[in-house]
This record gives structure tokens, C-alpha cells and sequence, in this order.
């Protein structure tokens, strides 16, 4: 029976432990343990702080757990949960995924919910998410087993909304999709306004994934003003955050300037590794998302000064998925500078957390951005095999989705590549048809580019496309475009003859170049 029992605790046995369930006297159980020692079933594997065996082989363990008939199990782990709560009152936090363990099998319910919700929330803290999916699961599950009543389906949505957290890293928006939506039903039959703000603030990320920017901006106002309303900042700040996504996506860049800086400032100093029920720290994220915002709107020094500010607090809080963020929007400000190896550096360190932590939500932007980065610095094979093997991922339902395809077709520019119209018309229809006007002129602009590469060149066709580009960019603010089709313009009007705007377009285009500290670019506005 010693065995039999100490399988149920595990492969590692602790003395006090076994001693405290058995219901063996104390010489008997002694004398059953040098039984199991001498048969070379068990072993002793240390002495301090407490006595503890191991189970020399897992066979054995198995076939030793199996042979106790299921309700007896069930009665053992059971009062394994009891008494572990008795002998380690102060230190249950260390061992929660064993008491997660026996209180699962042992059917105790609700300490199960609550033991596997904290383990589910420990691994999510260690970027261990398809493990904290676990844990979660099976704390929904179990909670299924308690009758119901208000206080249990307010638990049964905040478990849901933390297993949206967790399965964010992992990208994988279809089950994201099903918990909100059964958290959604759920908090609408109780009339949670809380809870029911929260559903639209995970439906801003649901539908910028979808490239529905528009619904996005909807569900982000409408949490912001119950957030407003209820004074509350756990809704207010991942509100405003996912709100500036939204309005980056779209190429609202302005707007997402306005919304994320308020939310810098409304996150208390002593709050600035919360993550206020999200999957990163909201204070490192939104920096993130300001810092690409600023990047397009030509603001280099504040957005570097926001990524940097951002991956500071992220490393501070050994945050990798907040750290990915800021190293890609730090990388997007040098390489939009026109410093491409600064840039590089840090883009490959981006790419190499995200490869070796698993990071899939960022991972295809960044490899885009460094895709760019190289084909800038001349090495377009490594350019265009980077660039592939994002296309390869595929990038429909990602981050910065239109922001991708533009950076595979630019690097098919850069590379001159066969592929670099399709991919270039590819990226301004996905931008037109999603309404993400800033890789709109994106779009518009590298066809521009691609058509000063014909032979004969169009100038027409040319003329048409950096106008298209330029006023879209107008509207949007976004002067480092702007000063890039004032070069495009410059250059073909010089080379189809026509002195007096060709130096007008070269000489704005210097000019912004210079307010801008885009000096790699000079060189071509004079040349």
C-alpha cells in the first residue's frame, strides 16, 4: 500500500507528506519504504529540507498509480490537497501546480479552479503560454462541475478573457474568438458593464486582425467611454492602447499620436509593468505602438526615445513579448532614418527572441522590417530569403498586416526582383480594401518606383502614382513619404527635361530630409 499511495503524490515523494495521508502507523510505513528501497523501487534523492524519495523508474510509478482503483485515488488526492494546506500554510504559492494536480483529480472542485487559474497565470508570467492554456482549460473545465450562481459565471469570464491573454502570443485567433464571444454572451445575461467593456477591448485586436479598422475604432471607443465612465483604469488604459492600434492600423497616425500619448501619461509610475489583464505591460506596449506612429509621421528622435522607453521597461519586467515590440519599433525608426545598421542590429535581436521564445504575433513584421533593412544595405539575397520565408508564414490575421506586404515588396524592389510589381499591387489593393490608408501610400508610392524602372519609362503612369502616394501622405501627415515622392517627382522630371520642377520637388525633398535627420538620402537629391 506505501507505493501504491506514495504513486498518487507523484514522482517525488516527500516523508512528511506520505507520513501525514497513510494510514499506516508510523514503523509499518518505515518499514515499507525500506521495502521499496531494498526492491530498488524507490530511492532517496534528498535529506534537507525534508525527506524525500523519488521513484527510480516512471514505469514503475505508473503501474503503481494505476493499480489503485479510481475512487480511491480520488479520496487520496483529495486529502493530499488538505494536507499539504495544512503542512505548508505559508509557502502554497511555491507548489500551486501540485495542488493544482491533486485538487484536479481529486475532484475538490473549487480549490482546482483556483489552484489552476494561479498556475495558469504563473505560466503565463514565464512566457510559458500553451502551458498556461492548459492550466486554464482545465480550470474551465472544472468549473463546470459547481453549480452555477453569479459569483461562478463571473469566474467562467475572467477565465475566458485569461485565456485569450494566453493564446495572444501563440496567435491563435480562433479560440481567442470563441472565448470572447462566450464571455460576451455571459456578461450580457448578467448586465456586467466591466465585463462587457472588457469584450470590446479584446474585440479592438479581434478586428484589426481581421483588417476591419473601422470596427476596431468602434469597439475601442465604446470600452474608452465605459471605462470613462466607471472611472476605472483597468479598462481605461488597455482601452486607449488597443485604440491607438487601431487608428496606427488605419493610418490615423495623428489620432494614434493623441491616444497613446494620453495613455503614457495616465499609467501611474508604480503601474508601469502592469499589464491590466492584457498579455504585456500596457505602459511598454503603448510606447511601442506610439514609436511606429511617430516613425511615419517623420518624428525619428521621440520615436526612438519611445521604443527605447519601452524596451526599458519590458526588460525591467522580463517581459520577452513586450521586448519583441519595442526592439521591432526601435528597429522601424532607425531603418526609416535611413540607418540601416543600427537598425539591422537591432531588427536581428527582435527576429531572434521572437524565433527562440516562440513569439508568432510580431515575429512576420519584424522579419519584414529586417527583409527591407537588408536589401537597403545591398545584400539582397539575404533580403529576398527573409522575405520569402515570411510569405511562406502567410500574413493574413497578423499585426501590421498591410504594413508587411509592403515591406515584401519593397524588398523586391530593393533586390529587383521579377515579383515586385505583383507584390506591390498586392500590398495597395489589400491597403484599399482594408481601408489602411497609410500602406496605401505606401502602395501607390513603390509603383511609382517600380515604373521609373521601366524601359521606356512611362512618365505618366509614373507622375500618377507619386501624385496618388504625395496626396494621401499629405493627408496623413506622414513627411518622410511625402519627402520621398518629392524625390520620386524631382528625379523624373530632371531625367524627362524639365529643369524647373524637377528642382523644385529635389529642393523640398532635401529640405524636409534635413528637418528630419534623413541625411542618407541627401546625396540623391543632388545627384
Amino acid at each position: 500500500m506505501t507505493s501504491k499511495t506514495s504513486a498518487v503524490i507523484g514522482e517525488d515523494v516527500a516523508f512528511p507528506l506520505l507520513a501525514a495521508i497513510t494510514e499506516e502507523p508510523e514503523e509499518t510505513l518505515q518499514r515499507g519504504l525500506a521495502h521499496l528501497q531494498a526492491s530498488e523501487f524507490l530511492y532517496e534523492a534528498r535529506l534537507f529540507p525534508e525527506l524525500e524519495y523519488t521513484f527510480k523508474h516512471a514505469l514503475t510509478y505508473q503501474v503503481a498509480y494505476n493499480s489503485l482503483l479510481q475512487e480511491r485515488r480520488r479520496a487520496l488526492h483529495a486529502r493530499i490537497v488538505d494536507t499539504f494546506e495544512r503542512l505548508h500554510t505559508d509557502r502554497l504559492a511555491e507548489h500551486v501546480e501540485r495542488l493544482a494536480h491533486h485538487a484536479l483529480h481529486g475532484e475538490v472542485w473549487e480549490k482546482a479552479v483556483g489552484y489552476l487559474r494561479q498556475a495558469g497565470l504563473r505560466a503565463m508570467g514565464r512566457a510559458a503560454n500553451r502551458e498556461a492554456v492548459t492550466y486554464l482549460e482545465q480550470a474551465l473545465e472544472a468549473l463546470g462541475h459547481i453549480p452555477e450562481q453569479r459569483d461562478i459565471t463571473e469566474l467562467a469570464i475572467d477565465l475566458r478573457f485569461d485565456l485569450r491573454t494566453a493564446l495572444v502570443p501563440l496567435a491563435d485567433w480562433e479560440r481567442m474568438q470563441e472565448h470572447l464571444r462566450s464571455a460576451e454572451v455571459l456578461a450580457t445575461g448578467l448586465g456586467d458593464r466591466r465585463r462587457l467593456a472588457r469584450v470590446s477591448i479584446y474585440m479592438v485586436i479581434q478586428s484589426v486582425l481581421a483588417q476591419e479598422y473601422e470596427e476596431a475604432v468602434r469597439f475601442g471607443q465604446q470600452a474608452l467611454s465605459i471605462g470613462q465612465v466607471l472611472a476605472d483604469l483597468a479598462i481605461e488604459v488597455p482601452a486607449n492602447a488597443y485604440l491607438g492600434v487601431a487608428h496606427e492600423a488605419r493610418g490615423d497616425h495623428l489620432a494614434a499620436v493623441d491616444t497613446l500619448q494620453r495613455n503614457v501619461a495616465l499609467i501611474p509610475e508604480e503601474l508601469r509593468y502592469g499589464r491590466f489583464g492584457q498579455a504585456t505591460s500596457m505602459a511598454s506596449f503603448s510606447r511601442s505602438i506610439l514609436s511606429l506612429a511617430l516613425s511615419d509621421l517623420g518624428r525619428f528622435a521621440e520615436a526612438s526615445q519611445q521604443a527605447e522607453e519601452s524596451a526599458r521597461i519590458a526588460e525591467e519586467a522580463g517581459l520577452r513579448y513586450s521586448m519583441a515590440f519595442a526592439w521591432h519599433a526601435l528597429g522601424v525608426a532607425h531603418v526609416g532614418r535611413g540607418d540601416f545598421p543600427r537598425g539591422r542590429i537591432v531588427l536581428e535581436r527582435c527576429v531572434d527572441l521572437c524565433r527562440t521564445y516562440g513569439l508568432p504575433v510580431i515575429m512576420p513584421a519584424a522579419m519584414a522590417s529586417l527583409a527591407v533593412t537588408l536589401g537597403h544595405e545591398g545584400r539582397p539575397a539575404e533580403a529576398i530569403a527573409l522575405s520569402d520565408e515570411v510569405a511562406r508564414m502567410g500574413v493574413s490575421r497578423r499585426f501590421h498586416t498591410e504594413r508587411i506586404l509592403v515591406s515584401l515588396g519593397a524588398t523586391s524592389v530593393l533586390a529587383d526582383r521579377a515579383d515586385a510589381e505583383a507584390r506591390a499591387r498586392e500590398a495597395l489593393e489589400a491597403s484599399q480594401r482594408h481601408g489602411a490608408r497609410a500602406s496605401e501610400a505606401h502602395g501607390h508610392h513603390l509603383l511609382g518606383v517600380i515604373a521609373m524602372h521601366g524601359d521606356p519609362v512611362d512618365a505618366a503612369i509614373v507622375d500618377t502614382r507619386y501624385r496618388a502616394a504625395l496626396a494621401l501622405a499629405e493627408q496623413l501627415g506622414m513627411r518622410p513619404l511625402i519627402a520621398h515622392c518629392h524625390l520620386g517627382l524631382g528625379t523624373l522630371y530632371r531625367r524627362s527635361a524639365k529643369p524647373e520642377p524637377a528642382r523644385e520637388h529635389l529642393a523640398t525633398a532635401a529640405s524636409m530630409y534635413r528637418d528630419m535627420g534623413m541625411t542618407y538620402w541627401l546625396d540623391a537629391c543632388s545627384g
